[in-house]
């Protein structure tokens, strides 16, 4: 999960204390020199990032990035997140365009795109997108580009923005940071979610350790790999993969006409057996997530995905095979207990409901409905004699009943079976005390 942090510049602060906070990937376009390179490499970010971000400030100047904004909304409403701040630094907007800033963020909504409000909010949002990653296992990218970025970051950046051209979405790394911890893990996840290994061999390429590690767990996860020979191997120094020797390799010169005719080459080789290799890349992400996660049953398939991975492990294709943990995944999803089964179907319809934003928020609030209600009770009790007290109010226990309905929720939501047990348990015992009191009371 990657965001491009777009919006004003001009000495604006607002993208650092997003960057301190933010947990998943991001690019900032910010550069302190601008030139062909960067643009060509700010491009190819806007077109691959999972969400480009637009935060509008007082230290804006001109209007493009209104216009950027309103046409991004349009042309890819899923991925436009929209903010604009009030107040930056000691300058304000003034009533007038805060009213357009209102209008405008409208409109992205009545685009599709989603209009945020304040800053707090964008990170909230772009940190909880992970989980709703983790969980529907999307971030999908039909290619992941390996390349030296010593030699071939500006042909992989021209590479990157024809694929994008063709409707294909890339994930090319143009990042300096090494491949250690968070960021290895991060690298690897993308290989994981990609349908294809795009490596761009080249002297850097083959030496670069980083790559290597790339190339090996592209390899380790049977990714359909595809090689293009960018810059010519010294035979008696540069020593190829003997994997990648043995495949075909697509080769390349850096005129545009020859980037046309490599596109096309591509493009026939990514389109062959296109749906077995993105199920490939769908039910290995999702795999390897329940392995990672304890092999839990509330990660495994059921439903039409279980029925589409049945039938997709039953067939066979000749570009790509299943792995071990393809096979492992499918045959214990055909194993689900029907307590988890009933938990993953609650779980789908409610989803609307739990996915939103606000709801954990919400249950966090009505958590608070729990002393609230001893408080009641405790007011009822307060100066009477113990023969007088009758016991636990329905005030009481119609709040307690709210809490446990909150709880059952988060309990769906989690696919927490114990809780969700005990909850309806709890439910069914003060519903009937309710009704109980509110007879004896009449």
């Amino acid at each position: 999960m990657k965001v491009f942090l777009g919006g004003t510049v001009n000495g604006s602060k607002w993208r650092n204390r997003v960057k301190e906070e933010l947990v998943i990937d991001y690019f900032d376009p910010v550069v302190d020199v601008w030139n062909d390179a960067a643009y060509e490499r700010e491009l190819s970010e806007r077109r691959n990032c999972d969400f480009v971000l637009y935060v509008l400030t007082p230290r804006m100047t001109g209007f493009y990035a209104i216009a950027e904004v309103a046409d991004d909304s349009f042309q890819r409403p899923d991925n436009t997140l929209y903010c604009y701040l009030p107040t930056d630094d000691g300058e304000s907007f003034t009533d007038a365009q805060i009213k357009e800033f209102e209008y405008l963020g409208k409109v992205v909504t009545a685009n599709g795109g989603k209009w945020l409000k304040d800053l707090d909010e964008v990170i909230d949002f772009l940190n909880q997108s992970i989980d709703a990653d983790n969980e529907r296992g999307v971030g999908h990218y039909d290619a992941f580009i390996s390349f030296g970025k010593r030699q071939s970051l500006d042909f992989t950046n021209k590479l990157a923005n024809r694929l994008s051209e063709l409707d294909y979405k890339v994930y090319h790394d143009v990042s300096e940071i090494p491949l250690i911890i968070e960021n290895e893990e991060l690298i690897y996840r993308h290989i994981l979610k990609s349908d294809n290994f795009i490596y761009v061999i080249s002297p850097n390429a083959v030496h670069s350790k980083y790559c290597k590690k790339e190339l090996d767990f592209a390899i380790k996860y049977k990714k359909r790999i595809i090689p293009i020979l960018h810059e010519e191997l010294n035979p008696d120094s540069d020593v190829l993969d003997e994997i990648i020797s043995k495949k075909r390799v697509l080769k390349m010169k850096t005129e545009d006409a020859e980037l046309d005719e490599l596109s096309d080459e591509l493009k026939t080789v990514i389109e062959q057996d296109k749906d077995y290799v993105q199920q490939h890349s769908k039910i290995l992400f999702k795999a390897q997530n329940w392995a990672n996660l304890g092999k839990k049953q509330r990660d495994l398939l059921f439903g039409e995905e279980r029925k589409e991975a049945t039938k997709w492990i039953g067939t066979a294709s000749d570009v790509i095979l299943p792995l071990e943990i393809h096979h492992d995944y499918i045959n214990a999803s055909k194993k689900l207990s029907g307590l988890m089964l009933m938990m993953l179907w609650l779980d789908s319809k409610t989803r609307g409901l739990t996915q939103l934003n606000w709801f954990a928020k919400l249950t966090l609030i009505v958590g608070l409905i729990s002393p609230a209600a001893m408080a009641v009770q405790w007011v009822e009790l307060a100066g009477k004699e113990p023969e007088q007290v009758q016991g636990v109010s329905e005030v009481t226990w119609t709040l307690f009943l709210v809490v446990q309905i909150a709880v059952l929720f988060e309990g769906i939501k989690n696919k927490d079976i114990s809780a969700f047990l005990r909850m309806i348990f709890s439910i069914i015992m003060s519903t009937g005390i309710i009704i109980t009191l509110l007879i004896l009371k009449g």
